[in-house]
């Protein structure tokens, strides 16, 4: 009987040993889902870090993919913005040179200009001068 009683306590020990082993794995999992999450909001708010991931894509499991695949997305993310605030800044260069021109040609295209022009061509400089 003590030798069944001490066999049990062994049974036991070695189950909860192993119960205290998943534990501890699954809490690392979901600490890792965690970080894959957090990266979901900082690519968001675009302060992602790819390599706050590098610990989690190095899993040969579906959540190291997912880890490895979400890098991969979130660079062709950060490109494509860069890309798009470079198209920004160049389309608006191009608008303000456009409001420009269109600025000059109201100005010298109006009468007002226009009797300036003649007005200065009828000037001769040196009778101002000398005057």
């Amino acid at each position: 009987m003590y030798e069944r009683i001490c066999g049990e306590i062994s049974d036991r020990k070695q189950a909860e040993a192993t119960l205290r082993r998943h534990n501890h794995d699954m809490q690392q999992y979901i600490e890792q889902v965690d970080k894959v999450t957090a990266s979901a909001t900082a690519v968001h708010e675009g302060t992602f870090n790819s390599a706050t991931l590098d610990d989690v894509a190095q899993r040969n499991d579906q959540l190291g993919q997912l880890a490895r695949m979400f890098q991969l997305m979130a660079a062709h993310v950060q490109q494509r913005e860069r890309q798009l605030k470079q198209q920004l800044m160049e389309l608006t260069i191009e608008i303000d040179q456009v409001k420009l021109q269109k600025q000059v040609a109201q100005i010298t295209e109006s009468d007002y200009f226009r009797e300036i022009q003649a007005e200065l061509k009828d000037l001769q400089p040196d009778k101002f001068w000398r005057s």
